[in-house]
């Protein structure tokens, strides 16, 4: 970086000897800046000692750096601009203007700043040379290069954070590192100990909000100034080297963070909208791995059911859960569990972690359902080995996709449905053949997801009162009911829990198939060949004090007694 010097004497004293404020305007803006907290110089201009010009003419003497006072973007190149993230680049008024092999000239309103000038460094991998310009004409510059933008210019001072969880002090370090490193910290810290799935960071209004899921909901922890956005956002590409700028309205890149002395790898995924960009990060444990089948809450049976079919077996791998919020973190796991390195793979999802060398994946999350099947027929000529599609919304695209089972050997596919009965009844339903779906089906995987109670405020209750409670919940078991407490957000639960049902698809499941009975008829049949079966791990789950009643009867009664 360059070096510059600061001169020892104090911005007041150098004013009053330039004879360009009197000791009378010096002491009020003296009196302005404690009980405001601001700059001193921005004290002078608010009564009116000095212009904007003066003040920056001075901070340049005060350097030993040039003042830029009539900045132009008519002799700068487009490249040499964009040769910073244009969200660094705003949010801490820093404008490139020139650019050699190993040295990099800047323009910046706040020389102080050093944290920033050293990341600054690490991005360009150059030297800088620093000149001075007000904050006002280097934004416009850069509204020139790139519009006029939302994103939020990062305050010398003034950044407010509170939360309803932490106390005042345990934050104090993080508002006072405006590089935005402590709190981000705090933040991965905080969600580590929560144990949550996701952690959102978004502004509402004029409030930034950081929110975690616990159970199917998000929880604010932390609120803030709206800069803080834009000083996470920074913090997060440059973890994640996503210096380049991005033409998509998604972006996504992973990066590894050391929690409590564990290496995590976490899915950063930044979305643009009309109000900014809404920034979410999903942890995954472990040296950088990525959740596997064991990471389910499968019983072992279950896995190497699942493992044995989909790496050997053709035929679409279906998924069936009551709800979409699962979908992505089981589908990746199931991408994993195929060790797919060579094979040429591709999604048609709303959003999946799974990534590899031959990985194309096609955005559906805005697709309408005749989107959906115009791509699908496209991709009839494309070299896959591969096809998942997360988002079967439809009989025909389910109809559709497994079509395609004749030419891509692997296809996996999720819809949202209720139960697993239900499934096989709609199987029966698609194409003109009703054993269509099932010569073309490798394995039905259905999972259930149901909220763990929390073990530190679950509150014992009697059965008594309690409407259709199943035969096998005797009076001698102990059901519970959730309360609320700091360790869970005051909801009653932790986390959430999976149970599932899996159906291969075998000869003799295609022999039930064939058989001249009703489809519901058929469907039982068919459905009393699972084993285990969903209402056993409720009941399990029940017994041992683990989920409460009022979650699970809706369930149960959707499943079959026999």
């Amino acid at each position: 970086m360059g070096d510059f010097t600061k001169k020892e004497r104090r911005l007041g004293d150098i004013f009053i000897d330039l004879g360009l404020v009197t000791e009378s305007q010096l002491k009020r803006a003296l009196d302005l800046q404690k009980k405001e907290s601001c700059f001193l110089g921005e004290a002078l201009i608010r009564i009116g000692a000095i212009s904007k010009d003066k003040l920056y003419w001075v901070l340049a003497d005060q350097y030993n750096l040039p003042y830029i006072s009539n900045l132009s973007s008519e002799f700068i190149e487009p490249d040499v601009v964009k040769s910073i993230p244009e969200e660094i680049a705003r949010g801490y008024s820093i404008l490139p203007v020139y650019s050699t092999e190993d040295e990099l000239s800047v323009v910046i309103h706040n020389p102080t700043n050093t944290e920033i000038l050293n990341t600054l460094k690490k991005v360009t991998g150059k030297r800088l040379k620093i000149a001075i310009s007000d904050r006002e004409s280097i934004n416009n510059v850069l509204d020139d290069f790139y519009g006029i933008s939302h994103v939020q210019a990062v305050p010398d001072r003034g950044l407010e954070l509170w939360s309803d969880y932490f106390e005042h002090s345990q934050l104090t370090r993080c508002i006072e590192d405006i590089s935005g490193k402590e709190f981000l910290n705090f933040i991965l810290i905080s969600a580590e100990l929560e144990g949550t799935p996701s952690i959102h960071l978004d502004v509402e209004g004029n409030e930034f909000l950081v929110k975690f899921r616990l159970g199917e909901k998000l929880f604010t922890k932390f609120r803030g100034s709206p800069e803080w956005h834009g000083i996470l956002l920074n913090q997060l590409k440059l973890l994640a080297d996503l210096h380049k700028p991005n033409g998509g309205l998604i972006t996504k890149g992973r990066f590894e963070y050391e929690v409590r002395e564990e290496k995590i790898t976490y899915r950063l995924i930044i979305i643009k909208g009309f109000t900014g960009e809404k920034i979410i990060l999903h942890p995954f444990r472990g040296l950088g791995e990525f959740l596997t089948l064991d990471d389910l809450g499968m019983t072992e049976g279950q896995i190497n059911l699942v493992r044995n079919r989909t790496q050997v077996l053709p035929g679409m791998v279906l998924l069936v859960t009551p709800t979409q919020d699962v979908i992505p973190r089981t589908m990746s796991c199931l991408l994993t569990n195929m060790n797919l390195k060579n094979d040429n793979v591709i999604t048609f999802e709303r959003e999946i972690y799974f990534k590899n060398e031959h990985f194309l994946q096609i955005e559906t999350k805005d697709f309408t359902n005749e989107q959906i099947l115009e791509t699908l027929y496209e991709t009839s000529s494309l070299d896959v080995d591969v096809m998942m599609i997360d988002d079967i919304k439809s009989p025909k695209i389910l109809e559709e996709t497994l079509n395609m089972v004749l030419r891509i050997p692997k296809i996996y596919g999720a819809m949202v449905q209720d139960s697993m009965i239900r499934t096989i009844e709609t199987l029966f339903k698609v194409g003109e053949d009703p054993t269509f779906s099932f010569l073309n089906t490798n394995i039905v995987i259905f999972q259930q997801p149901v909220p763990a109670l929390c073990p530190f405020c679950k509150q014992e209750i009697g059965s008594e009162g309690l409407s259709s409670l199943p035969e096998e919940i005797t009076k001698e078991v102990v059901l519970y009911k959730p309360v609320g407490c700091k360790r869970c957000n005051q909801t009653g639960y932790q986390k959430t829990i999976s149970f599932f049902e899996i159906l291969p698809i075998t000869h003799e499941v295609r022999e039930f198939a064939l058989m001249d009975l009703p489809i519901n008829e058929k469907a039982r049949k068919i459905y009393s060949m699972i084993q285990p079966k969903l209402r056993g791990f409720i009941l399990d789950a029940l017994k041992d004090g683990k989920i409460f009643w009022g979650d699970v009867k809706r369930i149960l009664e959707n499943i079959p007694s026999s």
